[in-house]
């Protein structure tokens, strides 16, 4: 199968910060997952800032609040072969996001649905009303769910 490496190099998921602090991937036409493919998140590259323990990562960061990796123009196909890399996932400071003692975290994970995403004039994206299209037709998104105390 084939794998891609997401890099997140700070705390954040605004949209404006896509292909800045976080990796986004565009395509211009239609995106078929052909086969398995594995994204592989990566917190801690060089020059990373991300920190688990930021109030950043207090709040959920799913749907439009979570990160937008594929931006496709056309339609997406066979998204059940996409799967996010088990592993420690390790902060810039080399801390887990896996749970410590007495907390309890929901791994990051993809989202199979998501609202639409519509050109902007000035440079950016916006998100524009929601769409609740197939799970197959879809710009696929990491979102996480935040510590539970």
């Amino acid at each position: 199968g084939s794998s891609v490496t997401w890099e997140l190099a700070g705390n954040t998921a605004a949209l404006a910060d896509r292909g800045v602090e976080f990796d986004g991937i565009n395509v211009g036409g239609s995106l078929t997952f052909s086969g398995a493919t594995t994204l592989n998140l990566a917190f801690n590259a060089s020059g990373s800032l991300v920190n688990w323990n930021d109030s950043f990562w207090t709040t959920d960061k799913t749907g439009t609040n979570g990160w937008l990796v594929y931006d496709v123009a056309g339609t997406t196909t066979n998204l059940l072969n996409l799967s996010i890399s088990g592993t420690t996932w390790l902060d810039a400071g080399g801390n887990s996001l896996l749970p410590r003692a007495g907390r309890q975290r929901r791994l990051p994970h993809v989202r199979r649905r998501a609202r639409a995403v519509f050109a902007h004039p000035r440079r950016h994206r916006r998100r524009v009303g929601e769409h609740h299209r197939a799970s197959s037709e879809v710009s696929p998104r990491i979102g996480y769910n935040a510590l539970r105390r």
